[in-house]
């Protein structure tokens, strides 16, 4: 059984998202345990945090998890695949040192302009909240340097499909948030919570050294920016950038939004996508992050079958799963908000406001899925014109939504919310359009689209079944968080079970493979 799950990229992603995940959502429950959401205030203010998390995550996101996604995949494995080694390893080298280099220029600038630059992110901010938001921007600077070292390294794990230390970061990088947030947030507050980020940063980045080490990379200073494949890089990088430049303006945008209005918004908001995040990160992006390299290869040898096969294989992975999930979300929302995040300072009206979030947030949880893996099938063929056009189209559709469902009809928050969901259903369609369109690839064959009637299908009998035992239990006294807890779990495994036993006896034709580890080989 472990000889499978590390043979399969897929799976051991998907277990190391499960667990990262499953910490971050330990992470959230310590943190409203400790910090709360609308009755927050001085360094306990969690506003403030995530606030200050922004402009460092947009720095990593904008010049390094678009570029490396993009182009340093696709051409690392030409190399890679082609026996053309050293040259792949000079390219990590030069990749590397100029974007490390260009990430600490940036940073120290933006740590002597952060009391001009922050005001402008969130101007609903003052006083103390404005001051400690400035601060917690400064320490975290440090992060997307270290993250830019360590995504490259995921990079070469990828094409080399080496998945274990790969898989061991992320879980490295959220224990080590628990920790600060456990030991020292009760003193230090959010600012705890900032240093964790920093040494987490630090470990996910050093975890990952003995698998670069062991397929014989020996890194070495080069500011080869002249060089033939790095000018590449840059021609493909340059209209992704803009594109994740696109991404985070409007996550910058929502930050905006939410900062004018009830405090608690940002941190109940971030409470809610962290655990819609919980199914995209197990499922969507694990199968992306591995589909991607498949489609690299692909690519590389010229096997336009394979990728159609691939793309079609993948799609039904995601949809057979974030399907039911989508409606266990909506279904169960009130309990699984009263059972992770509900008590010390998360108050009932917290529960309600998350919850609500949530439900809403759910229903972008397919169209968030496909994103990343439609946009990865472009990216292998280096074409990053076509993502990055729906981005804009997707951006200017999330403000417009945005403003005009939380300011116009004053719907606060769940406004940002309801803009999140139309934007990302609009860009999934279009992405899936332009694969037909440009690739002249049809998804939805007459066989295929029987294959997601009956999931629809069978997420409908699960619903049913959910919401006739949610009204039964309704009926037992759960006051403790551990009958909650019980009940939830209960509620989870029926509708599961039910779901599977569906598709069973609808005849789904992949129905075994999907019930074996080969789903994700």
């Amino acid at each position: 059984m472990i000889k499978k799950i590390l043979q399969s990229g897929a799976i051991l992603l998907a277990v190391s998202s499960l667990v990262s995940r499953m910490l971050g959502l330990l992470r959230d429950k310590i943190f409203a345990h400790q910090f709360g959401a609308l009755q927050a205030s001085s360094i306990f203010d969690l506003d403030a945090y995530y606030a200050a998390f922004r402009l460092p995550d947009f720095m990593f996101q904008l010049l390094i998890m678009g570029t490396v996604a993009s182009a340093f995949v696709p051409i690392f494995s030409e190399y890679f695949h082609t026996d053309k080694k050293e040259q792949a390893w000079k390219f990590l080298d030069t990749c590397i040192t100029c974007l490390m280099t260009l990430l600490l220029i940036l940073g120290t600038i933006i740590f002597i302009f952060a009391p001009w630059i922050i005001p402008l992110l969130v101007p609903g901010f003052s006083g103390e909240k404005l001051e400690l938001t400035v601060h917690l921007t400064r320490i975290m600077l440090v992060s997307p340097l270290i993250f830019c070292l360590s995504s490259l390294f995921q990079s070469v794990e990828n094409a080399a499909k080496k998945y274990l230390y790969f898989a061991l970061a992320p879980i490295l990088y959220n224990l080590a948030i628990i920790l600060a947030t456990l030991f020292f947030a009760p003193t230090y507050g959010v600012i705890a919570i900032a240093y964790g980020v920093v040494i987490g940063s630090v470990l996910h980045a050093l975890i990952q050294w003995p698998a670069v080490k062991e397929l014989g990379h020996t890194f070495h200073i080069r500011f080869d920016w002249k060089s033939k494949d790095f000018q590449q890089f840059i021609k493909l990088a340059t209209p992704r950038i803009f594109g994740i430049g696109i991404t985070q303006f409007n996550i910058l945008v929502d930050t905006i939004i939410a900062s004018t209005l009830v405090t608690g918004s940002i941190t109940a908001f971030n409470y809610a996508t962290n655990l819609e995040s919980l199914p995209l990160g197990l499922v969507g992006v694990s199968i992306s992050i591995v589909a991607f390299g498949i489609f690299s290869e692909q690519v590389a040898k010229n096997d336009h079958i394979g990728m159609v096969a691939t793309l079609q294989e993948k799609l039904e992975n995601i949809a057979i799963y974030i399907i039911p999930a989508t409606a266990g979300l909506m279904l169960l929302r009130q309990e699984i908000i009263e059972v992770i995040l509900k008590g010390g300072k998360f108050t009932t009206d917290d529960v309600s406001l998350t919850a609500s979030l949530l439900g809403i947030l759910s229903l972008a949880l397919l169209a968030q899925s496909l994103i990343p893996l439609f946009s990865r099938f472009f990216y292998a063929k280096k074409n990053t014109y076509t993502p990055v056009g729906i981005s804009l189209i997707g951006f200017l559709s999330n403000i417009f939504a945005s403003l005009y469902f939380a300011k116009h009809l004053h719907w606060g928050v769940l406004g940002i919310a309801t803009g999140m969901v139309l934007s990302s259903t609009l860009q999934a369609f279009l992405l899936i359009r332009a694969v037909h369109t440009k690739e002249k690839i049809t998804i939805f064959t007459q066989d295929e689209t029987s294959k997601y009637t009956k999931m629809l299908t069978a997420t409908g009998i699960m619903s049913l079944g959910v919401w006739l035992l949610q009204q039964l239990s309704g009926l037992i006294p759960h006051q403790s968080t551990i009958i909650s807890f019980l009940i939830l779990i209960a509620l989870g495994a029926a509708g599961l079970g039910l779901y599977f036993y569906s598709l069973k006896r609808l005849n789904y034709p992949n129905y075994r493979r999907f019930m074996s580890f080969k789903a994700h080989g």
